[in-house]
């Protein structure tokens, strides 16, 4: 049986086709420490990386050239307290790492134009091997059938 409902409007038919998922449709998370030159691996997340703000513009360019929609900052700060004054501070980690990747011509540039060019992905450092093997993975496994033809399936 054809499912012609389901294609009757650009609405239905929106609702219905497959889902794909580009590198412009993911959000990019730097977790952002002080210091210079800090590159350090959690250990609970292998991969994942606490980086001093000059390390951060260069992922974020390395991650607008990829074409990856966004970033997301989580600011690591020397010390905390009761108030959380370093989310708010002036002199605050994720305020220091904002300023330098508004500084940066070539993250402005980059992330001015990821959307619209997506070069070929080709390896060259952490978040690049992530997002590569992320969509090996993922066009390498068959599309789940819908949830009306499981169901059918099933009764």
């Amino acid at each position: 049986m054809r499912m012609r409902r389901l294609r009757r409007s650009d609405s239905m038919r929106a609702l219905v086709r497959e889902t794909t998922l580009e590198p412009g449709d993911l959000i990019y998370p730097l977790f952002i420490c002080p210091g210079e030159h800090v590159r350090r691996e959690v250990g609970s997340m292998p991969g994942v990386f606490n980086l001093s703000v000059d390390e951060t513009v260069h992922e974020a360019e390395e991650a607008a050239s990829l074409g990856i929609g966004g970033l997301l900052l989580f600011g690591l700060p020397e010390s905390k307290d009761e108030q959380g004054t370093g989310a708010w501070s002036e002199a605050g980690i994720v305020q220091q790492a904002l300023r330098a990747l508004r500084q940066s011509s070539a993250a402005k540039n980059q992330l001015s134009t990821a959307r619209s060019a997506k070069p070929p992905i080709q390896p060259r450092s952490s978040a690049t091997a992530r997002l590569t093997r992320w969509m090996e993975l993922t066009s390498a496994k068959p599309c789940a059938k819908s949830s009306l033809t499981s169901r059918k399936a099933r009764t």
